[in-house]
């Protein structure tokens, strides 16, 4: 009569083994996770970078052309630095018959706003908890499934 070999660790041990591996799985899936996250963000991050010194490029060229061009109004040959005098014209001294409008203004209810943002804010940790949850609930299911196969 054959006997099966016996494991020298006890029953409760495997499940704590098992228990464990189960968690630095799921711990090695998140950090997974995190470093795609934050490999993503670095390379937005590029991108807002190049973006930026591209603009910056863009906005010392147009500085140094309005430059130029003001050096060059001022120098002595140029026509465009000449006063030009003229009679100033009757249209310019009528004044209006009315009274000019005020721009209306814009008020901000700053309470409103926080409000409105603590509501958003709310809902996105409503919805990463659910995710959390559904996500937990699909790694429970495939662990009953490898059990079940197993």
């Amino acid at each position: 009569m054959a006997e099966t070999p016996r494991t020298t660790a006890p029953m409760g041990k495997t499940d704590d083994n098992d228990e464990l591996l189960a968690k630095l799985m799921a711990d090695q899936e998140r950090m997974k996770v995190q470093l795609d996250e934050a490999a993503a963000a670095r390379k937005r991050l590029e991108k807002l970078e190049q973006e930026i010194s591209c603009l910056r490029q863009a906005r010392d060229d147009t500085k140094a052309e309005a430059e130029a061009w003001r050096q060059e109004v001022f120098l002595p040959s140029s026509k465009r630095g000449c006063v030009t005098l003229s009679i100033p014209s009757v249209q310019a001294t009528v004044l209006p018959r009315c009274t000019p409008t005020r721009t209306p203004t814009v008020r901000v209810d700053y309470k409103e706003l926080k409000q409105l943002h603590q509501m958003e804010v709310d809902k996105l940790k409503e919805l990463q908890l659910l995710e959390l949850n559904e996500r937990r609930e699909a790694e429970q299911e495939l662990g009953l499934a490898k059990q079940k196969i197993a």
